[in-house]
């Protein structure tokens, strides 16, 4: 299959969103069962890994997110 078209401005956006969605899912499932000892590290260094750049705000806005959420 080829691409004839141009890529979609803003495809890249929602392909990194989708990522970061799948990487907070699973750092939230590993901080419920006890293995994550320091959220931001683990989101921080789990983006990396990806490719993924955010703010250190960006990334602490993540966390606080994870944070939450595990505990509901």
């Amino acid at each position: 299959m080829t691409m004839n078209e141009p890529v979609e401005d803003g495809s890249t956006e929602s392909t990194n969103n989708a990522r970061i969605d799948g990487i907070v899912e699973q750092t939230r499932a590993d901080l419920g069962s006890g293995h994550v000892s320091d959220l931001v590290e683990v989101l921080r260094q789990r983006l990396s890994d990806a490719g993924i750049t955010v703010t250190d705000e960006q990334l602490h806005a993540l966390a606080g997110e994870t944070d939450q959420q595990a505990d509901s």
